[in-house]
């Protein structure tokens, strides 16, 4: 029990094997839940399945504790269908085997499944413990549930658990996820213990959000309150800096960087150059990355996207020419960063045959990205053979399709295309809809234009900024 418990599974299963061969000692209901835990220890779902099997054949498997020992191996070494059958079976389910299943539709992405087992539980009148609400809470977020999510928060507080750390934590990453900063934010200022690995998740979820005002907010309030940062959260902050344009924070953030020593680690040296990059300052952007202790292929990605805002295209193949001189692979990022470079019809060509090359041509970011780029040049034909070979013809497809007709001020083209998108039912993200609204105006097709209206209503997306300006532009 002691060696599965600490981490040394293989230890644990040997002396189970010595045991089983002096033969005088039988194994009981009881050791079954530990060597059901070594199993999870080693990552072994053969040795798991027969140790299954040998609980069966005593006849424990009935047992709640076992069952519940059972499950929770079987959603550890990610075998969440034999996880549901041994649940399904269970005579008796405590506490203890809910939240076993419900961590494993949870840790499978499956929120709503995790969501409908935690009704089905309170129906069965088992009383949630913190574990179980712990993991509902991690559900909503991953379903967005904001409404589930507040229904649970209330339970969690009658429990008296909103001030305990995890839950806490929880719930400030589940308002966070759901969009509600403020929410997220009064739940951790509430927390009777803050610290830094808190208030850093509240910063990575709202810089993922595009909010980054909210997370330097959070940055500033750490700061006040003398809470140390560490590289994650001054890479959150960087982030944050490039969402807003706030190159004069970005700076300050550089210096406290020196400061704390942390300008050699790779992850903020990679943001530095590209903070520097997307806010204008090729310069400084080349300075960081010539003094990172090594370039790995994010510091080349963020350098090339630089290069690619401020239409520097020959240092983009310049870029891509040293890393392979340095012996760097390139990824699709790469890839996308040299197509978008691409200015003449030789040249693309040319990308094109080395994108093949490296295997990246069914990449679905870089699929996207040729698509663009022969449209982008006018050789339509070559964008559509790719384009209709995509597995998925997704709204980013779509909207390089539309934008590029557009570009060569082929309005009617561009509103075909756009209502071939909208009834062949491609979910629109912000993109294309500015570029829906954008063509509307261009052609002045008002009908379209308040389809696209009705369509951004329905999708919650109207009151984004872009959008708004696109309706007022297109009426």
């Amino acid at each position: 029990s002691v060696f599965a418990v600490h981490g040394h599974g293989y230890r644990a299963l040997e002396l189970f094997q010595e045991m089983c061969w002096e033969g005088s000692v039988r194994p009981n209901k009881f050791l079954f839940p530990t060597l059901l835990k070594a199993c999870t220890s080693i990552r072994s779902l053969d040795y798991g399945k027969a140790f299954h099997g040998s609980i069966t054949q005593y006849g424990c498997e009935s047992d709640v504790v076992i069952g519940s020992s059972i499950v929770d191996m079987y959603v550890k070494l990610k075998s969440l269908l034999e996880a549901e059958k041994v649940f399904n079976k269970l005579p008796n389910k405590n506490a203890v085997s809910w939240a076993a299943m419900i961590d494993g539709y949870v840790n499978h992405n499956c929120g709503l499944s995790a969501l409908h087992l935690f009704e089905t539980m309170c129906q069965e009148d088992v009383l949630p413990d913190k574990v179980v609400l712990l993991c509902v809470v991690k559900a909503c977020g991953s379903v967005g549930s904001i409404v589930r999510g507040q229904e649970i928060h209330i339970e969690v507080a009658l429990e008296g658990f909103e001030n305990d750390f995890l839950v806490g934590s929880s719930l400030v990453d589940m308002y966070a996820k759901c969009f509600s900063c403020l929410e997220a934010q009064r739940v951790l200022e509430n927390l009777a213990v803050v610290d830094m690995i808190s208030w850093t998740t509240l910063m990575g979820r709202l810089v993922e959000q595009g909010c980054g005002e909210e997370a330097l907010g959070c940055l500033e309030k750490m700061q006040k309150e003398g809470i140390l940062l560490d590289a994650v959260t001054f890479t959150c902050g960087l982030k944050a800096c490039v969402d807003v344009r706030e190159i004069d924070i970005g700076r300050e953030l550089h210096a406290e960087i020196i400061k704390e020593g942390l300008e050699t680690n790779i992850s903020v040296g990679n943001t530095l150059v590209d903070m520097y990059a997307k806010c204008g300052f090729i310069d400084e952007s080349k300075d960081v990355f010539s003094e990172l202790p090594f370039q790995d292929v994010v510091s080349w990605n963020a350098l090339m996207a630089g290069y690619v805002e401020h239409g520097l295209c020959m240092e983009v193949f310049n870029c891509l020419k040293k890393m392979q001189q340095d012996g760097i692979l390139p990824t699709p990022v790469t890839f996308v960063c040299i197509l978008r470079s691409c200015e003449n019809p030789n040249k693309g060509c040319e990308m094109h045959a080395i994108v093949t090359k490296y295997g990246f041509e069914s990449n679905a970011f870089v699929e996207n990205a040729l698509v663009d780029m022969y449209m982008k040049l006018g050789l339509f034909l070559d964008a559509f053979k790719i384009f209709n070979a995509l597995s998925i013809q997704n709204a980013v497809a779509w909207t390089a399709v539309i934008a590029r007709y557009a570009d060569h001020e082929l309005g009617e083209e561009a509103l075909s295309s756009l209502h071939k998108m909208v009834s062949e039912g491609v979910p629109m993200d912000i993109g294309s809809f500015v570029c829906g609204l954008n063509v509307c105006a261009a052609v002045k097709d008002l009908d379209t234009g308040f389809n696209l209206h009705a369509l951004s209503l329905m999708d919650a997306c109207e009151t984004n900024a872009s959008i708004e300006c696109s309706l007022i532009k297109m009426y």
